[in-house]
């Protein structure tokens, strides 16, 4: 009768046990399916509730591997960053680690962390360096430093068309020829943005300052000439390099945006 007993709890253990694990294969069939249509809101909650079911925990890291690709794609990074870490510790398999840190990078640089994300890369295993290479060329192009971005993607012929799409960019060497003549002569930087009214303005206002100085000087008068000097001269000079400084790094923006728009419609392939 005992044996009986036994084997009657055995079985409706087992019973139970499949139902369960049914009830979460069904369960994550309709979560995939939202996922896959796009509702990554309710793809969440069907996924929640599979996790919910899974009692022994034997699908969890794929759970929270799925949500963290839901919160990804609705914007919310922060709690994809979340439940990607969540996937990395319920996790036994190596592979899903590996993609869950790349997630995770990969939220990062869409948050603007590309720093943090370069050294969540960094830290990889050598193994995967042509994928480390790939991705932390990703951080340099969001952060406009598209030569470091073109050391990292020359490593393989796998980045051949992201390489050569950054290569039509436009060398980012102006903005730097840019700030050296910001503090060589300022007035001439007016003529590269196209204000002419200023560039002449400005070029008068030096001369005309030069003039006066030396005109004091020339007459002995050097305390007279120190303060035309100062007064006018240092502080256009100091005016005219902050504002130039300022035109300059909007240039230097605003070439970023346009750069990253056309990786945006142009590359076909993996983006952050």
């Amino acid at each position: 009768m005992n044996k009986l007993l036994v084997i009657a709890i055995i079985l409706y253990l087992f019973d139970f046990q499949y139902a369960q694990s049914e009830a979460v294969k069904k369960i994550l069939s309709k979560a995939d399916s939202l996922f896959l249509s796009e509702n990554y809101f309710d793809a969440i909650t069907e996924y929640k509730r599979a996790a919910f079911f899974d009692s022994n925990k034997t699908v969890c890291d794929r759970i929270n591997y799925q949500i963290g690709l839901c919160y990804k794609a609705g914007g919310y990074f922060e709690n994809a960053v979340e439940f990607f870490g969540k996937a990395i510790l319920s996790s036994r398999d190596e592979n899903l680690k590996l993609k869950s840190k790349i997630q995770i990078a990969r939220c990062l640089m869409l948050n603007k962390g590309t720093e943090a994300a370069r050294n969540l890369l960094i830290n990889l295993s050598d193994e995967y360096s042509e994928l480390k290479n790939y991705w932390i060329g990703w951080t340099r192009i969001l952060e406009g430093d598209f030569s470091s971005a073109k050391e990292n993607l020359k490593t393989s012929y796998n980045f051949k068309e992201l390489y050569e799409l950054i290569n039509k960019f436009e060398n980012e060497e102006d903005c730097s020829m840019l700030k050296f003549f910001s503090y060589i002569a300022p007035n001439i930087v007016y003529l590269y943005f196209g204000e002419y009214f200023s560039f002449l303005l400005s070029t008068f206002y030096i001369y005309g300052s030069a003039y006066l100085t030396f005109q004091a000087f020339e007459k002995e008068k050097v305390i007279e000439g120190l303060a035309i000097a100062n007064l006018l001269l240092a502080r256009f000079y100091s005016g005219s390099i902050q504002n130039n400084l300022k035109a300059i790094e909007d240039l230097r923006r605003k070439k970023i945006i346009q750069n990253l728009d056309y990786l945006q419609k142009a590359y076909k392939g993996e983006k952050p």
